[in-house]
């Protein structure tokens, strides 16, 4: 006897909620073969294989979704995502524009569409669609962390710190808004307060490549050059093939010959008339 759709689906949406991924896949995929004009079958079993990381396959459910359904929000939101992080900014573009006219107060569909028109360098326009979700949903911490994104493309510093703080405030352990709130103090000159930042993101997600290098940079202009030196050692012993590897190298050239001309030209127990920093 064949377990009716409903059932299935049911059934899937539960592995789904699990965490049981394979199961899903399999569960959900039965009924769309069964119930192939099934909207919900096809979005759920899309959902799936997106968690999957099987991008085409689930692209290729949303779509079919949308054509037994074009009112499916979440196909048009998920799709878009999709869209986006595979590079094909104006499709996703379109897929959000679709989803914020069924549903114009979605704090969701505004934050989306403001993330791909930062991509496209709309940043006006970016600016715009963030403060309008944040309107809708002002506990969002990733939006005022993208806020923040663009505010310190456009300069206004300040303001992007202020973003940045307010992320953190919702949601402390968010490395990557210590990281930004780091770049933004170092444009202010509050450079004790950004290694605070970088120290505090690199307890969270220890080597990474991003932090590391800022970091490198950061130290020697506190007094610190074994500590740049360190750093840039240890990113290019993490990620020797990270883009940021090759800044490190950069940087580890010039603190290494700044380290060795202070070794030269400052006696022992001397007091140095400038900042070692600003021989390089």
């Amino acid at each position: 006897m064949t377990t009716p759709p409903e059932e299935l689906l049911t059934e899937g949406i539960e592995h789904l909620d699990a965490d049981r991924l394979e199961l899903a896949v399999e569960v959900l995929g039965r009924v769309v073969a069964i119930d192939p004009g099934n909207s919900e079958g096809c979005f759920w079993h899309g959902l799936a294989l997106d968690r999957s990381k099987l991008a085409v396959e689930a692209e290729r459910n949303y779509s079919k979704c949308l054509e037994i359904d074009p009112t499916y929000v979440e196909a048009w939101i998920n799709r878009g995502l999709l869209r986006e992080i595979s590079g094909r900014l104006q499709e996703s573009l379109q897929d959000y524009e679709r989803a914020m006219q069924l549903e114009p107060e979605r704090a969701l569909i505004w934050k989306n569409r403001g993330a791909v028109r930062f991509l496209q360098g709309d940043l006006e326009a970016a600016q715009a669609d963030s403060e309008r979700s944040l309107e809708l949903d002002p506990s969002d911490s990733e939006t005022h962390r993208n806020l923040g994104g663009i505010l310190l493309s456009l300069g206004d510093v300040k303001r992007a710190e202020n973003q940045f703080t307010q992320a953190i405030t919702l949601a402390a352990e968010d490395p990557l808004a210590r990281n930004y709130r780091a770049r933004a103090r170092v444009k202010l000159q509050d450079l004790s307060g950004a290694l605070q930042d970088l120290d505090q993101a690199l307890r969270m997600m220890p080597g990474d490549p991003s932090s590391l290098l800022e970091r490198a940079a950061l130290r020697p202009q506190l007094g610190d050059l074994a500590g740049g030196i360190e750093d840039c050692t240890l990113l290019i012993q993490l990620h020797p093939d990270h883009q940021c590897a090759e800044g490190a190298r950069g940087i580890l050239k010039i603190l290494e010959g700044a380290h060795n001309r202070q070794q030269r030209e400052v006696p022992q127990g001397a007091k140095r008339k400038r900042p070692w920093w600003k021989f390089w």
